[in-house]
């Protein structure tokens, strides 16, 4: 890294063309570089900010979930959990089943979780996926969190393409100039 920086405002008034004269290929890519580099680091720092609330969000339904369970009471026993992942810059927002088992001696087994299956095509759970919801808290509740998920998960998918045009900006970039910028 050089000790240059530029004003670029500055450099593009017209009257200043002596001085743009002595900004090399290297000052331009380096900028560029730097920029590309910031900007990633800002759409990961995002992510993560939407994880967090993501998260905020399952901690609710969770702290929910046990205090139904602490009542004792079977029937106010919540049917559904939801997780929240970020994993190679991907965030994922999941719900899952855990219906009740019984063995065959009639004692109750832990649930086998069962995850949900939300489709491509929307950035939402359909209402149908949580039938087995028995308890008005957890409807209600699931409704709620899932209302704040959708917009989580357009949020991630806009960052994404972000993502996406910053690779196809940082081509151009290379190209503009010959070298390869590091990530």
């Amino acid at each position: 890294m050089t000790d240059k920086s530029f004003d670029w405002s500055f450099l593009f008034q017209t009257d200043n063309q002596a001085l743009r004269a002595d900004i090399t290929n290297e000052d331009y890519e380096r900028e560029a570089t730097e920029f590309i580099q910031f900007v990633y680091g800002l759409i990961g720092r995002e992510l993560m900010r939407i994880g967090v609330d993501a998260q905020s969000q399952a901690d609710v339904y969770w702290e929910q979930n046990r205090a139904m369970r602490e009542t004792g009471e079977k029937k106010e026993q919540g049917r559904y959990g939801t997780r929240v992942r970020l994993k190679n810059s991907v965030l994922t927002l999941e719900w899952f089943h855990n219906p009740y088992r019984k063995s065959k001696s009639g004692k109750k087994k832990p649930p086998l979780s069962q995850y949900i299956r939300k489709g491509r095509a929307s950035y939402r759970y359909p209402k149908g996926a949580f039938a087995e919801a028995k308890n008005t808290w957890e409807e209600d509740l699931i409704e709620q969190i899932e209302d704040r998920y959708a917009i989580q998960r357009i949020q991630a998918s806009m960052l994404s393409e972000m993502r996406n045009l910053l690779r196809k900006y940082k081509t151009i970039i290379t190209k503009s100039y010959g070298t390869t910028i590091e990530k």
